[in-house]
């Protein structure tokens, strides 16, 4: 389930996926190759896409019992083709980002 789950979120293009008390696997091991870093963290598991341009740290929070996590996003700047205009980090030197998002 927690493949399937990472392989729509690399088809949606998501850059971090957070799910919520995931079932392991038989081994106890989870992995996709769209995902660079996967953290096995309390009761959610935090993964990083291998596009993103951001590092995440996990917080210490000092308790919460498993029900409060925290973590710390350091964005990078975002990419810009040979024209100077921002694109997506998959869209790279093609199509310039047409919407104010990220």
């Amino acid at each position: 389930m927690v493949e399937a789950v990472l392989q729509s979120a690399v088809e949606l293009r998501a850059e971090v996926v957070l799910i919520q008390e995931p079932r392991e696997g038989k081994d106890g091991t989870v992995s996709h190759p769209g995902f660079r870093d996967i953290m096995k963290e309390k009761k959610v598991w935090i993964a990083v896409s291998n596009e993103a341009r951001c590092r995440i740290d996990l917080v210490d929070v000092g308790g919460g019992e498993g029900y409060v996590q925290a973590v710390d996003i350091m964005h990078s700047q975002p990419a810009e083709n040979s024209s100077g205009q921002r694109v997506r980090p998959k869209d790279a030197g093609q199509q310039p980002e047409t919407s104010g998002g990220n």
